[in-house]
C-alpha cells in the first residue's frame, strides 16, 4: 500500500501536535510560550527605536536650526563641527509610479551641511551633537569641495 505525501504530511502534523498537546499544552507544540512576552516588542533594537529621537524629527525640526553648528565625533578622539547651511525639500512626480496602488505619503527633504575639515572616508554614520536637538546617529554622503570647505548631504524619506 502507498502513501500520497499530503496523508502522511497531515497525519505527521495530527500526531505532533497531538503529542505536543500532551508533554506542554498546544502552546508549546505550536511553538508558542505565553509565559514570555513578544521578543519583537522587548528587543533591544526597538527599545533603542523608541529613545532615538532622529526617527521623530520632521522638517520643522530642523528649520531653526539652519546656520548653526552641529558637532560630530570622528572616533579618533577629534570632533569636527559641521553647520546647517540649507534645507531643501524634495517632491516626487506625482506621474512617477512604482505600483499600481496609492503610495503612502512622505516627507522627503534634505540637510546640507559644511564644514572646514572632512571627516574620516572608513564611515558614513556619524554620531552628531547638537545643542536644540541632542545627540543622534546620521548618514552623511560627501558631495563636493568649495575653496577650503567640504559639503555633506543627509537625506530624509519618512512616512506621514
Amino acid at each position: 500500500m502507498t502513501l500520497s505525501r499530503r496523508w502522511f504530511l497531515k497525519g505527521f502534523t495530527l500526531t505532533a501536535f497531538t503529542f505536543g498537546s500532551t508533554l506542554g499544552g498546544l502552546n508549546s507544540a505550536a511553538g508558542q510560550n505565553p509565559k514570555h512576552s513578544t521578543p519583537v516588542l522587548d528587543s533591544k533594537p526597538q527599545r533603542k527605536v523608541k529613545r532615538e529621537l532622529l526617527s521623530y524629527y520632521n522638517r520643522s525640526a530642523f528649520d531653526p536650526c539652519v546656520g548653526s553648528t552641529f558637532r560630530v565625533n570622528t572616533g579618533l578622539n577629534k570632533k569636527i563641527d559641521l553647520k546647517l547651511v540649507q534645507i531643501s525639500d524634495y517632491h516626487a512626480d506625482p506621474n512617477t509610479r512604482i505600483s499600481l496602488l496609492k503610495g503612502r505619503e512622505t516627507e522627503t527633504f534634505s540637510l546640507h551641511f559644511s564644514a572646514k575639515e572632512r571627516l574620516p572616508e572608513f564611515t558614513s554614520v556619524y554620531r552628531i551633537e547638537h545643542d536644540a536637538l541632542g545627540a543622534f546617529d546620521l548618514f552623511l554622503v560627501y558631495r563636493y569641495q568649495q575653496a577650503d570647505v567640504h559639503f555633506y548631504e543627509a537625506v530624509f524619506n519618512r512616512v506621514i
